[in-house]
């Protein structure tokens, strides 16, 4: 009988992950169990179980060579009743029965990235068979270190594991928590039964003022304490509220910002420990002169020039005499502000 194989699922291999950053130094273990795929046909070329389904007993071994018999070259072996329907059968390797006096260590203590190669024996004997009942391959499927990264059983773990090691990354790496960036997106309605906005990226929190508990965010509470609200015995502290606000950065003595010391504090923490950031201002126009004319007419009054005397006698008149109150006039619109567009401050949390 003839028979040709196909290995196309392989595990996680190794029994310890390291996750390299100061702050996750753990080892998280994982148990490799390496998923084998193969395709049997008879001499004829036919598949195996293409009219009705059969059983076979499977052995398979890990050699550290792709051609050697020497017993020290052999690595791993492990026996298996699979069922061959249509040809195809699969064995999850490392949950199988050990052969005889074969090797059979862990998985995860073998497969270290180095190249190995897994022999397929077969045999149509189901009860105790032995080695003489099997009839080998001739040709070893080889294990290469990239292959360890195909899906398996051990898959979704891994995925969380890596999940769990791109948020350290991001942490030790990316944005520190506290940093606010101007976000571009819609956040949308309140996610039902929680202060988070749908759209807004993980990790970060639109500046909204709202208030948030110290144990779920350990890292901006270390960041900003509870400069924007809460007080330091509490649970909980605020985000900044940035909410229709333009942002300034801080004066830091460069004489920049004339009325530093008149700023209102966030909170009485900042105040009572003389931080201005969260303070805020409200609108104001710099001091400033407006320029008039008394040879000509003033608010529409085109008798300032013909009153007799002095310009300043005449500008006295005028603001003062009773004809019209004094007044350089109203325009503009309900605030000062420059050109602008919305968009939304948000805060890295984590």
């Amino acid at each position: 009988m003839k028979a040709t194989s196909l290995l196309y699922a392989l595990a996680l291999a190794g029994s310890s992950l390291f996750l390299p950053t100061s702050s996750l130094s753990a080892q998280v273990a994982i148990r490799s169990e390496l998923n084998f795929q193969a395709v049997l046909r008879d001499p004829a070329g036919n598949l195996i179980g293409a009219d009705e389904a059969e059983n076979y007993s499977i052995l398979l071994k890990i050699w550290n060579s792709p051609s050697s018999t020497e017993v020290e070259d052999l690595l791993w072996a492990e026996s298996y009743l699979s069922t061959v329907s249509d040809g195809r059968f699969s064995v999850l390797m490392g949950t199988g029965a050990a052969f005889g006096d074969l090797p059979n260590p862990s998985l995860s203590e073998i497969i270290n990235g180095q190249n190995l190669y897994v022999e397929l024996s077969y045999t149509s004997t189901l009860a105790n068979p032995t080695a003489a009942d099997f009839t080998a391959m001739s040709t070893r499927q080889q294990i290469t270190p990239s292959a360890m990264s195909l899906k398996s059983k051990r898959a979704e773990l891994a995925e969380g594991l890596l999940d769990e090691l791109r948020s350290e990354l991001a942490r030790e790496f990316g944005s520190p928590a506290g940093s606010v960036t101007a976000w571009a997106g819609l956040p949308g309605p309140r996610t039902a039964g929680t202060l988070d906005f749908i759209g807004v990226p993980d990790g970060w929190l639109l500046c909204d003022g709202r208030s948030v508990l110290k144990a779920d965010y350990p890292n901006l509470y270390q960041a900003i304490g509870v400069i924007y609200g809460g007080t330091e015995e509490g649970d909980s502290f605020s985000v900044p509220d940035y909410r229709g606000r333009f942002l300034r950065a801080h004066g830091l003595g460069a004489g920049q910002d004339p009325d530093r010391t008149s700023r209102p504090f966030a909170s009485d923490f900042a105040e009572t420990h003389g931080l201005r950031e969260g303070s805020t201002q409200t609108d104001q126009f710099r001091r400033h002169n407006h320029g008039i004319n008394v040879a000509g007419s003033v608010n529409g009054d085109p008798h300032l020039g013909d009153r007799s005397g002095s310009s300043t006698d005449r500008l006295r008149a005028y603001w003062r005499g009773g004809d019209n109150a004094g007044s350089t006039g109203s325009n503009g619109g309900n605030e000062t502000r420059p050109r602008n567009t919305y968009i939304h401050y948000i805060i890295k949390a984590n």
